[in-house]
């Protein structure tokens, strides 16, 4: 099936599970963003000064990395070490801190211009599971409870969508039926700082004002 080429799910080691249990003790300790309107939180950890964004206010106020924390680094080192692509190397956490938080149905598709593909991403959970689920990006439906095909996301798994999963396919994470955090590390590449200038002039911009 198309589906599982270019949506790769594997177990996690016994490491990489204790890790990610130790998540929640740390979300005190991270200073989590969140959109005007959103329904969900976020902050993007990278070592090497990049930049991601999604929509018109992160493009306004682009994210800059934030040093991985003791705790992200040995998670980041564990991943590589099980088989993550080791050109991955900033990470969007994004955390969904009641029930009825979600993330609406879309495709990873930053940084296109730069990479000449769309986004491949890895992405691997802690505290309370939620479902992950598909749809193909023709059939796109903004309706959550309807879907191709759902993934039950916790500590004991990973997924990498590669850059075709980008393509073919929307994803979105439900709402939960109970109360507690559930969160996403997602490994990614942030585009440099020392390139956007010549690849997202605005951006640049932006991101200077902020640094100045």
């Amino acid at each position: 099936m198309l589906f599982f080429k270019c949506v790769k799910i594997r177990g996690t080691s016994l490491e990489v599970q204790r890790i990610l249990n130790g998540s929640t003790q740390e979300l005190p300790h991270t200073q989590l963003k969140s959109l005007r309107n959103g329904t969900w939180h976020f902050e993007f950890f990278g070592n090497h000064d990049s930049y991601y964004w999604w929509d018109t206010e992160t493009k306004k106020a682009p994210l800059r990395s934030k040093p991985f924390s003791a705790h992200l680094y040995s998670l980041y080192n564990e991943l590589r070490n099980s088989g993550m692509p080791e050109k991955l190397i900033d990470c969007l956490l994004a955390a969904y801190l009641d029930k009825s938080q979600k993330l609406s149905p879309h495709r990873d598709l930053f940084g296109k211009r730069y990479f000449n593909q769309h986004e491949h991403v890895f992405l691997t959970f802690a505290g309370l599971p939620r479902d992950l689920v598909f749809n193909p990006h023709r059939y796109q439906r903004r309706d959550t409870k309807k879907f191709l095909l759902a993934i039950r996301c916790s500590s004991e798994i990973s997924i990498e969508l590669m850059p075709l999963a980008n393509v073919l396919f929307v994803h979105s994470k439900t709402p939960s039926n109970q109360d507690g955090a559930s969160l996403t590390y997602t490994f990614r590449r942030g585009v440099p700082y020392t390139q956007l200038r010549q690849f997202y002039p605005s951006i640049y911009h932006n991101a200077r004002r902020q640094r100045f």
